[in-house]
C-alpha cells in the first residue's frame, strides 16, 4: 500500500517536465514499477515534496499532538510553505517535529 503523495499540481508539472504519460507517473508514485526511471521519478516526486504514505494509523493521543501543532505551525502562518492550506506537516519544521513524536505501530 506505500506509495508518494503529491499535490495535483505538482503531478501534472511532472508530467511535462519529464514528457511522461499520468499513467506512468502514477505506476511510478505507487511502487507498481521498479525501474531505474522509476526511481528517478520517486526521487523527482520526493525533492518536489512529495510524501511517502504507508496506510499506519496513528494512533489517538499522537493525533491530538499533531492537531495541536497544525494549529501553531508558523510556517501555515506565514504561508512559506507550498502545502499549508491548514499545515499537513510536510514541510521540514513538520517533518521534524513528526519524528519526535513516537507512534506506536
Amino acid at each position: 500500500m506505500r506509495q508518494i503523495l503529491l499535490p495535483t499540481t505538482v503531478r501534472m508539472e511532472m508530467v511535462k517536465t519529464f514528457k511522461i504519460t499520468r499513467s506512468t507517473l502514477d505506476r511510478a508514485l505507487k511502487y507498481s514499477i521498479n525501474s531505474s526511471h522509476a526511481n528517478m521519478l520517486r526521487a523527482a516526486a520526493m525533492q518536489r515534496g512529495g510524501r511517502v504514505y504507508t496506510g499506519q494509523v496513528v494512533e489517538p493521543e499522537a493525533e491530538a499532538v499533531i492537531e495541536m501543532f497544525r494549529e501553531t505551525c508558523p510556517k501555515r502562518l506565514d504561508g512559506s510553505c507550498f502545502f499549508h492550506d491548514a499545515c499537513d506537516m510536510s514541510c521540514s519544521h513538520g517533518r521534524a517535529f513528526q519524528s519526535r513524536l513516537n507512534f506506536k505501530k
